[in-house]
């Protein structure tokens, strides 16, 4: 009983250690995160909101209060309108509201390098969290309503989910890998370039397993013994993958060369592809007649087969999706040569339409045929079954991860065939400027249509049948596209959202290419990143160059990958923007982090205060002297300030700098080599800090921020209380008539600001194609207009009383960038005014160029005279 009463006893139950919780790196992480979470929440409203941001916002409010939401590639994936609408649903829609799941986004991602704590370090993670919490750019974009934050979240999510999975081979971590990727599809097309970069990463991975596997020597293989304790002679380990590859090599290789030869020789593209679906179906059945030989009771001739022909067995997992592809194209070239056809039963159409129709035929039943050897296959010639033989594959990680983002990804690539539109005679991927019947990146015609349709069909069917190989990979895919539906179809109200986002997710962005949007030079975030990411960019070179010089983990040879791809291929995109920087700045925030905590790690405290702080600080106390001789020489004798202040500097320099040298001679070049990137690193961290501040807090607003781009004016919410004091004045409240001018866009941010109100019209008053100027006096109370159509609308605009000229939205001067060459930077920095120039924009953002600017005129109604802000 006695034992019983200490068990139920709730004082012995509580055994709560505050002090073994409450460490003191739990203390600097805690304090870290609240003061990223005050820069990401405090204040959020009160920057006007960006024509980007309005958009976002509008759609999405228009989804929280009516529920109509229709995905449109223009505006991205749909996630951050489901997102949105949902802050929306519970807090109210405001200025504040709408930045409040890109703030939320933010904090999350400033915690996220605690579940790769073993990878960065103790010190490296917290590290990186404060790069993170005070990063500009990653700063900045938490305040701002885009969906750039959130795909940032879901990278990284990706990144966390792969590494966990290749070190533990658990089924939950590819699954939330997939989960991301998924989210990632429905956020931004950027995740494209990064499943291309992670899936490459992780595919030379597995080339590389596969290799060392293969070629392994015999010494190193693995042994083994009897039950009596005697050697067994070890054999190497079952791994027939590169059978696969080679095969895949052989087939690949030999269809590009056959098909070469056949375009030399003048064939159409639809013959082309007639004569490959032909050679096809031969190979096919010929491998298959082979893969029966292995099952069958005839061993004795397979072994008589010269080993090339064996190589065919395996090739069965490269035809099954050559299948559909082939396939596919025999069947497009039927219909198209019976749709371009007179429809006459001449005997040429006749025998052609026989022949197109027995192939076919043929490929379906050699389709089916492959499918039927490929589930019938065995795990010692086939390495794919071993994804179906049990719950964690025998595969290598990264090869299970390099499959799982390419089958996913395959059916959103489709696409991707409209790069050679103008060769087939259709329109995959309207152009910008194209029909004006179809949505640019959309299908134009039925035939257009038919054959999108058909690829990702089939594209879908080939990710299929790989994910019927395994029940992990049938989990994947069951998440993956769960999530993709309900986001694409706006929770099952938009089931046209499934075709938008399968094709005109890619083909938006691929009839974009061309247009270079924002018209950037190719050396934009060459420009833009050493301006806000110094800190990450230093130390990130420099780990690349510290770590690719010596044997390094997988973990940093990724960052090192991630880096210099994504920067490659945000570079060769047409469209470079600041929002995109935060892409850059992820990764090299991880990799300089990770250099970082091990400086930290790897310096001997211990020596540090014993042989440097006492130098350190007589170095410190000479230096403060020399300045308060200076200081005192200025005051008494000025004229001759200028002769004696450099000989003081000097002597006091070389005095410091022996003073150093003699302390680091005791602690260690090495170790003072460490002291001294710690050091530059914390100075840099409080320049971090300032841009970061500068940014978001005190330029907001005011494009002097390359970071910032084009912004709205502060002068935007201002018009907008002073309609509505005119709505209150006039008791017409929601009702006030109100006319805004849509001329270049003139529209947002107005649509969002104005959206209580209900009589609001935003035609286009120009004097050009599509426009009309006001023909009579209009009934608006309140009229906006772009200043440059006034001249063509003036004569209408007389029964108004107050006008007042504002600023509507106002951007960076490119002029300071733009047109560099190596030449001209030389020859700049020759001159010592460029470099206070360059001093003045660094610390203080102040530039000779002018701020380029776009005005609204304001029209308010009689007897009513706007408060000044």
């Amino acid at each position: 009983m006695e034992a019983l009463n200490t068990t139920l006893n709730p004082k012995k139950r509580i055994n709560f250690n505050f002090s073994r919780f409450m460490t003191v790196e739990t203390l600097i992480f805690l304090l870290i995160m609240a003061a990223g979470i005050a820069l990401r929440f405090w204040d959020l409203g009160s920057r006007a909101f960006h024509h980007d941001e309005s958009l976002h916002a509008w759609y999405s409010y228009n989804f929280a209060v009516r529920g109509d939401y229709v995905h449109n590639p223009l505006l991205h994936g749909p996630f951050q309108f489901h997102i949105n609408a949902l802050v929306f649903k519970l807090f109210g829609a405001s200025d504040y509201t709408g930045r409040v799941a890109a703030a939320t986004f933010g904090v999350l991602l400033m915690a996220m390098p605690l579940l790769i704590r073993h990878k960065l370090g103790k010190a490296g993670t917290l590290i990186t969290v404060a790069l993170i919490a005070f990063s500009p750019a990653l700063l900045y974009f938490s305040r701002f309503t885009r969906e750039d934050i959130y795909m940032m979240v879901f990278v990284f999510g990706m990144v966390i989910g792969s590494l966990r999975f290749m070190e533990e081979r658990k089924a939950k971590w590819l699954l939330f890998t997939v989960g991301m990727l998924s989210l990632g599809f429905a956020t931004k097309e950027t995740a494209f370039m990064f499943c291309v970069l992670f899936a490459g990463f992780f595919g030379l991975l597995a080339v590389e397993d596969l290799l060392r596997s293969y070629f392994r020597k015999k010494s190193e293989l693995l042994a083994d013994y009897d039950a009596e304790g005697n050697l067994i002679q070890p054999t190497p380990p079952q791994n027939p993958n590169y059978r696969f590859i080679v095969s895949a090599v052989v087939f690949l290789g030999g269809f590009l060369l056959i098909g070469a030869a056949l375009k030399l020789l003048g064939l159409s593209i639809i013959e082309l592809g007639v004569v490959l679906a032909l050679i096809f179906i031969i190979f096919a059945l010929f491998a298959a007649s082979i893969e029966l030989l292995s099952t069958a009771k005839m061993a004795r001739l397979k072994g008589r087969l010269p080993q090339f022909f064996q190589l065919l067995a395996p090739l069965k997992m490269v035809l099954v999706p050559a299948a559909f592809v082939f396939t596919a194209t025999a069947v497009y070239a039927y219909i198209f040569d019976y749709l371009a056809s007179d429809a006459s039963l001449s005997v040429t159409f006749a025998i052609k339409f026989i022949a197109n129709g027995s192939l076919i035929a043929a490929a379906i039943v050699s389709t089916i045929l492959l499918i039927y050897m490929h589930f019938r296959s065995t795990a010692t010639d086939n390495p794919f079954s071993y994804l179906w033989k049990s719950p964690i594959s025998r595969m290598s990680a990264p090869a299970i991860l390099f499959i799982s983002f390419f089958i996913l990804s395959i059916p959103q690539w489709g696409a991707l065939i409209s790069e050679v539109q103008d060769k087939i005679g259709l329109t995959l991927a309207n152009p910008i400027g194209g029909s004006p019947i179809a949505a640019i990146g959309a299908p134009v015609g039925p035939d257009a249509l038919n054959l999108a349709r058909a690829t990702v069909v089939y594209l879908l069917f080939i990710s299929f049948i790989f994910m019927l190989g395994s029940r992990m990979l049938l989990a994947a895919g069951l998440i993956f596209y769960a999530i993709y539906i309900v986001l694409f179809t706006s929770v099952f109200t938009n089931i046209g959202g499934l075709g938008s986002g399968s094709w005109q997710s890619l083909g938006y962005w691929v009839a974009q290419q061309p247009v270079q949007r924002g018209n950037q030079p190719p050396y934009y975030y060459l420009v833009i990143v050493p301006l806000y990411e110094f800190l990450p960019l230093i130390f990130s070179l420099v780990a690349i160059v510290y770590y690719g010089a010596r044997k390094t983990d997988t973990f940093t040879w990724f960052l090192i990958f991630w880096i210099v791809g994504i920067f490659a291929s945000l570079s060769w995109a047409s469209e470079k923007m600041p929002w995109l920087t935060v892409n850059m700045a992820l990764p090299m925030t991880l990799l300089g982090g990770k250099m970082l905590g091990e400086i930290v790690e790897g310096l001997q405290w211990r020596k540090l205060s014993r042989y440097i702080l006492p130098p350190l600080a007589a170095a410190l106390a000479l230096f403060i002297a020399s300045t308060a001789v200076l200081i005192g020489w200025s005051l008494t004798k000025p004229d001759n300030v200028s002769v004696i202040w450099p000989s003081v500097l000097v002597i006091s320099g070389i005095a410091i700098v022996g003073i150093l040298f003699i302390a680091f001679r005791k602690f260690g070049f090495g170790n003072g080599a460490r002291l001294f990137g710690l050091s530059l690193a914390v100075v840099f961290m409080l320049f971090s800090v300032r841009a970061g501040w500068v940014a978001s807090f005190v330029s907001k607003d005011n494009p002097k921020d390359m970071l910032i781009y084009t912004q709205t004016s502060a002068s935007t919410p201002n018009i907008k209380e002073h309609i509505d004091e005119v709505a209150k004045s006039t008791g017409k409240g929601p009702n006030l008539s109100i006319t805004v001018d849509a001329t270049d866009g003139f529209s947002w941010p107005w649509v969002w600001y104005l959206r209580e109100y209900k009589a609001v019209g935003y035609p286009c008053l120009a004097l050009e194609m599509g426009c009309q100027p006001l023909q009579e006096p209009t009934a608006a109370d309140v009229i906006l207009m772009n200043q440059r159509t006034i001249p063509s609308n003036s004569s209408q605009l007389q029964n108004y009383g107050v006008t007042k000229t504002v600023s509507l939205r106002h951007w960076f001067p490119e002029e300071v960038y733009r047109g560099w060459t190596p030449k001209s930077i030389a020859k700049d920095l020759t001159h010592a005014r460029n470099w206070k120039k360059l001093w003045n924009f660094l610390i203080f953002r102040e530039t000779t160029y002018t701020i380029g600017t776009v005005d609204t005129v304001v029209y308010y109604p009689k007897g009513y005279t706007p408060s000044e802000p």
